[in-house]
């Protein structure tokens, strides 16, 4: 018997797979108090980079998406943009911009 690999347990393998290295990148010091900003970042980012094309998050999250990126070079996640430096203008001129 083979595994299921319908489009819906693709993406929802994704998810929990990002869910999962997010997890560990952005809170892998279990001595570091989660503020709730870290919390409501950490759950705002998941669903995006699993599910769009670009997204825009805060610095240190989007730092965190981008080391889980290079973890898990196999699963597709959206572009992610920084709120730092020119982050914002770059997020607006890439959904100005063309579909690929």
């Amino acid at each position: 018997m083979r595994a299921e690999q319908s489009p819906e347990t693709r993406a929802a393998t994704n998810t929990l797979a990002i869910t999962r290295a997010m997890t560990a990148t952005f809170f892998p010091d279990a001595r570091r108090a989660i503020t709730v900003n870290d919390a409501i970042d950490f759950q705002h980012a998941i669903v995006p980079l699993a599910f769009c094309d670009l997204v825009l998050l805060d610095g240190a999250t989007a730092h965190a998406a981008e080391q889980v990126r290079h973890r898990l070079p196999d699963i597709p996640m959206a572009k992610v943009f920084s709120g730092r430096g020119d982050g914002i203008d770059s997020f607006i001129e890439a959904l100005a911009a063309p579909p690929q």
